[in-house]
């Protein structure tokens, strides 16, 4: 009966996530780095033995992960076994805990993994000297612009030592999101003096990245005459607010902040290229979503990384995530329509994917566009041959297509 129970929690994972071939498991990219996806959309329900269920369940099956991935899914199975809060729960997530180590750990690394995971534990078992003790080591940590990874993170587990764990984790992810979206919609977005793009303060994507140091970060769109015209993405680094523009714009655009104009981009920021071999648009909104997931996996992206964050000339294949992120359309002719895909590095967007039904000569077709979502040297190809390449940005420039500035330190709530 309990297999039963394990099974159909899973498959409640899997249409929470909206999978179309249900005979094959999600990938891992899918199942535990894709927001409202996998795991996630039971949590979001607040389904968290569920969750940490299906995570278990998904171990079960694959193998094949890799170390690090493995620790993570641990990790977020603790995590969520740890809200529940019940104690069979807590000794269950501890046990995850457990396995969440990752050994050996890099001696170079730039996030002190296995001692967050300890002060995580030391949290849960009521052990105040272990959990300082882990802070002080993490205190050690290597610095990225003067803070150090997970750091502020831990200073919240002392602080709110002796309470629920959901209570030191939900309360700030409820905030911190609060903050960011609230950053986000302080950015108006005008195409001109008459027309202005509206915010959507749902976030499309929200991560973090310990190897860049995100603690939190979120994705928004301004949007206009049903299409995507600027994207944003609003993040706290190691205690620092900043936020990232791109256009996705066809045209030169204004944004302001109060009364001062912050990046006012004085080209496109995307340009749509034919997709060759494409089929024609077909009849049904179904039908148009099934070709444009397929037109999807016919490309693939790399970002080419360093320093502070990485080393010089890392390169990474990025994954493309199996849902778009949005979805629009031409609230005149819903027909013409498209989507946003991401290409990610773990759970960070560092490409965006838009493939669109535009008409040309009188008639729809099917074209794509990409946009950069970080500095880095990036490329991307479709089918084998490369279609697409950025240079590293090298200036922060507000009169171009991409640009991020500073907010300032992420808000401190007296305790």
């Amino acid at each position: 009966m309990k297999a039963i129970c394990l099974l159909m929690m899973f498959v409640s994972s899997l249409t929470a996530f909206g999978s179309d071939d249900f005979a094959a498991l999600p990938s891992y990219e899918e199942f535990d780095q894709t927001p409202g996806k996998g795991w996630r959309a039971l949590a979001d329900q607040k389904r968290f033995n569920e969750a940490a269920w299906s995570i278990q369940t998904y171990l079960a099956g694959h193998k094949e992960l890799k170390v690090r991935e493995k620790a993570n899914l641990h990790f977020h199975a603790a995590q969520c076994l740890a809200i529940e809060g019940s104690p069979k729960s807590i000794a269950t997530a501890l046990a995850h805990l457990q396995d969440a180590r990752v050994n050996p750990e890099s001696a170079d690394s730039h996030v002190r993994w296995n001692d967050y995971v300890a002060a995580t534990e030391a949290f849960l078992k009521g052990d105040l000297s272990s959990l300082k003790a882990a802070r002080a080591r993490i205190a050690e940590g290597p610095k990225w612009n003067g803070e150090v990874a997970n750091l502020d993170v831990v200073d919240r587990l002392v602080a709110k030592f002796g309470k629920p764990y959901a209570d030191a984790y939900l309360d700030d992810r409820k905030e911190s999101l609060a903050v960011l979206a609230k950053i986000a919609a302080s950015f108006e977005v005008r195409l001109d003096e008459t027309r202005k793009a509206k915010f959507d303060d749902k976030p499309a994507m929200r991560w973090t990245n310990t190897i860049g140091h995100a603690t939190d970060a979120a994705m928004f769109f301004w949007m206009h005459d049903g299409r995507p015209v600027a994207v944003g993405t609003t993040f706290t680094t190691d205690g620092v607010i900043g936020h990232e523009f791109q256009s996705l714009a066809l045209q030169p655009f204004q944004t302001r902040r109060g009364e001062k104009t912050v990046w006012q981009p004085r080209e496109p920021g995307i340009q749509f290229e034919s997709l060759k071999g494409a089929p024609a648009p077909a009849e049904t909104a179904r039908q148009r979503l099934t070709q444009i997931k397929t037109l999807a996996r016919r490309f693939r992206a790399e970002a080419i990384k360093g320093p502070p964050a990485y080393q010089e000339n890392d390169v990474y294949q990025l994954r493309l995530l199996a849902q778009p992120i949005l979805r629009y359309q031409d609230p005149k002719v819903p027909e013409l329509e498209g989507a946003v895909f991401v290409f990610a590095m773990d759970t960070d967007a560092d490409v965006l994917l838009l493939i669109e039904n535009r008409v040309r000569d009188g008639k729809g077709n099917w074209e794509y566009a990409f946009a950069r979502t970080n500095p880095f040297a990036l490329k991307a190809w479709c089918d084998d041959t490369q279609v697409w390449s950025q240079e590293r940005v090298q200036t922060i420039d507000p009169d171009l297509p991409y640009f991020n500035i500073t907010i300032g330190p992420f808000p401190r709530k007296e305790n």
